[in-house]
Formats: C-alpha cells, sequence, structure tokens
C-alpha cells in the first residue's frame, strides 16, 4: 500500500511514499524553473523489483497532479544510467527522450603516445596559464559564449554566471587554463579535482568546461587543450580522467576516444509538457 503528502510552497513540491506498515520506501520532488518543471525520485534500496514499477508510478502520478494543479508546464526528468525500466516509466507519462549525457573515463596519466601526439602537433611548444580573476573575465566570457552559442547550457554566459562559478569552493583559478595566440585568447581547458571522501582511491580530474574560439577551430586546439588540462590536473594528485559530452556531440567523442576514455555511463533527460489543472 502505498500513501502520499505533499508539502512545499510555490514552485517546489515533495512526496513519500509508505509501504503499509507506515514505512519511507519512496520520495520524490518538482521544482520550478524559468525552464518549466524538474522531477526526480528515489526508491530505497530494499524495495523488491517486483514493487519498484508501482512505487515509481505512485510517485511520479503524485508529482505529476501536483504539477497540473500549480499551472502545468514543460517537465524533465533526468534518469541516471538510463534502463529499459526508466524509459517504460517515462512512456507511462508521455515523455520522451530529449537528451543523452555520456560520461566517459579512463586511468591517469594519459598514455604516453597521447600525450606525444598533441606535442609534437603543436608547433611552436604548446603553452597555457591559470586564469586571473579580474584579468581575463572578459576574454573568457567572450571565447565561450562563441565557442557555445545556442548551446543550452553553456552559452550566453553572463559576468554574473562566471563570478557565480568562480565563487564555487571546488574552483580553483590554477585550473583554468588558457591559452593565448598573437595576445589574445584561443582556446581555454577548466579542470575540477573531485576529492573522494572516505576511499581510498585518487581523486577524480575533470575537464568542466573546454572551449576554441571559432576563428581557431581546425588546428588541433581542442586535442592540445584536453591533454594539457589532464596532465595538469594529474600533476594535483588525480588518478582518473573523466568528462561528460552530450552523445550527439560526435566530434568531441572521437577526440576523447582518441585520448583512450570510453563511456561508463549514460544519463537521459525525457521530457512532456503537462497540461495545467486549475480548480
Amino acid at each position: 500500500m502505498v500513501q502520499f503528502r505533499h508539502r512545499g510552497g510555490d514552485g517546489f513540491v515533495a512526496t513519500v511514499a509508505k509501504d503499509g506498515a507506515g514505512a519511507l520506501v519512496g520520495y520524490g520532488q518538482a521544482s520550478r524553473s524559468t525552464h518549466g518543471w524538474t522531477i526526480g525520485a528515489v526508491i530505497d534500496r530494499g524495495v523488491q523489483p517486483a514493487d519498484r514499477e508501482s512505487i515509481s508510478t505512485a510517485l511520479f502520478g503524485s508529482l505529476f497532479s501536483a504539477v497540473a494543479g500549480s499551472g502545468g508546464g514543460e517537465v524533465t526528468w533526468w534518469a541516471p544510467r538510463a534502463t529499459s525500466a526508466d524509459e517504460d516509466l517515462a512512456r507511462t507519462f508521455g515523455m520522451t527522450p530529449a537528451r543523452t549525457l555520456l560520461e566517459m573515463r579512463c586511468p591517469l596519466p594519459l598514455d604516453a603516445s597521447v600525450v606525444a601526439g598533441a606535442e609534437s602537433s603543436a608547433t611552436p611548444p604548446f603553452v597555457t596559464r591559470p586564469f586571473v580573476l579580474g584579468q581575463d573575465d572578459d576574454a573568457w566570457l567572450s571565447v565561450n559564449n562563441r565557442a557555445f552559442a545556442g548551446h543550452h547550457e553553456q552559452g550566453g554566459w553572463t559576468l554574473a554566471t562566471l563570478h557565480t562559478r568562480l565563487s564555487e569552493p571546488w574552483f580553483a583559478a590554477e585550473d583554468l587554463l588558457l591559452h593565448e595566440l598573437d595576445g589574445r585568447l584561443a582556446g581555454f581547458c577548466w579542470m575540477k579535482l573531485h576529492t573522494r571522501t572516505g576511499s581510498d582511491s585518487a581523486p577524480l580530474g575533470e575537464i568542466y568546461v573546454i572551449g576554441v574560439d571559432p576563428d581557431c577551430a581546425g588546428v588541433g586546439l581542442g586535442r592540445s587543450l584536453a591533454v594539457a588540462g589532464y596532465r595538469h590536473i594529474t600533476a594535483r594528485g588525480a588518478g582518473t580522467a573523466m568528462l561528460y559530452v552530450d552523445d550527439d556531440n560526435v566530434k568531441a567523442i572521437h577526440l576523447y576516444e582518441s585520448l583512450g576514455l570510453r563511456v561508463s555511463r549514460r544519463d537521459v533527460a525525457y521530457v512532456t509538457t503537462v497540461p495545467g489543472r486549475f480548480s
């Protein structure tokens, strides 16, 4: 038996599922932004596989009802490590896949032949320097927004957007590498070091964002920047390379595969539009 309760103000809904004995077996929530609603749900690991589908369906039904009662709108659900069961659940609610995000990984350091190949293609030798806050902000924004023009997340950044990221506790200026040509910024590789608390494993080194000015594209800067970024983060203690890339970015995937990275997981965003229901 599944029971629900809702709580939260305008733009946020939380719902829980309990079994007949009153034990919590699942949790779901929906939050609204300028782009619509984002929903998610988790099921207790102890729930039997035969019961997971009914609990997930009930949680989603509750969330969709709450969204409809709040005026409706576009609803997005990110399914981590998406499975056929996730696909079935999405289909039940009329959701279709809109985006697939790949996580790619490989051990660090990169293979010596990869590094040598990137270095031999850079003439003169490839040089980067760290980002300087207050000095490089405008130049970085210009390259980023040109490189990601039209991108739904990375494009159209403002100084406020950049400074929000720079104020994150994980940010280190030394990990945002800049490459210049003829006195102007040509590309960058923004690295992120993930420490793993309570683990004996070495930290993860992520390419958070990598971008090349379109005027400088086609000469191998992306490859050289990626290699420089992973060499840098290896020196900072990372033992595994990682990054995220959309599955339709074929050119980038080929580049990363040539560096030795392989797909380790697939996350899928399912989307639908829920009509509003007003009482």
